[in-house]
């Protein structure tokens, strides 16, 4: 069965979710205050689930966010690293899309 790593990538902290299917398997937080501990946080979770493809929500900055934006930026190029060089697929998406998604599981999780 594939897995499937979803990330919510802050300046401080980072959201992960493992699935296995539909299934959620983990959920993480991870600290993002420091480049190189991430870095190697996020290579063992990779390294223990394997994913077959990890989703990012894109990011999106007005004038009034660039500082922030910058420093997440900086934290999502760890990330991609880190699936570089493990050769993992990477998919973003729209924060409009992820929205979406959040609403439809929410609804689903209801009925």
């Amino acid at each position: 069965m594939s897995s499937v790593i979803a990330i919510d990538t802050g300046k401080r902290n980072v959201g992960l979710a493992v699935f296995q299917g539909l299934e959620v398997v983990k959920c993480y937080l991870l600290n993002a205050s420091s480049l190189s501990h991430h870095y190697y946080q996020f290579n063992s979770i990779i390294e223990e689930y394997n994913p077959d493809v990890v989703a990012f929500e894109k990011p999106f900055f007005s004038p009034s966010t660039m500082a922030t934006g910058y420093e997440i930026i900086e934290v999502i190029g760890v990330e991609k690293l880190v699936l570089e060089q493990k050769q993992i697929e990477i998919l973003e998406f729209p924060a409009t899309t992820v929205k979406k998604i959040q609403e439809m599981a929410r609804i689903a999780r209801n009925k």
